[in-house]
């Protein structure tokens, strides 16, 4: 992500942040946005040492409007699926490209949500 663009997203998350009523769906996306180097880069990590997973993000229980310290991020292989995993998810992991992308889910109070990344590394 170039510096503008991580710039603008930053700012967007303040204002997200900042506004009681602003969706949570729309928080977690920013929030996928922000922290893709990162994800990208332990997705990588993770394909190269154990083979194809997901990186999972979970904020169950945890409000980003209020949270400080750690967030649980870590790569999983997909027989290590949660029980709160989607349907289908198996799919996805077996079908993306370790080599462009990443796949992340989300786990939040309101359930799951999934994203597919291109790395842009």
């Amino acid at each position: 992500m170039n510096e503008k663009q991580q710039h603008q997203d930053l700012l967007r998350m303040r204002q997200l942040l900042n506004d009681p009523q602003s969706d949570p769906a729309e928080i977690a996306d920013c929030y996928i946005r922000l922290i893709g180097e990162q994800l990208q880069a332990l997705a990588a990590t993770g394909y190269e040492r154990a083979g194809r997973g997901v990186v999972e993000i979970d904020l169950r229980g945890i409000d980003l409007r209020h949270a400080t310290g750690h967030v649980p991020i870590e790569y999983c292989l997909s027989e290590e699926a949660d029980e709160e995993w989607p349907d289908g998810i198996s799919e996805v992991i077996d079908n993306y490209d370790p080599q462009r992308e990443v796949v992340a889910i989300l786990l939040q109070d309101s359930g799951p949500l999934v994203y597919v990344l291109e790395d842009q590394r």
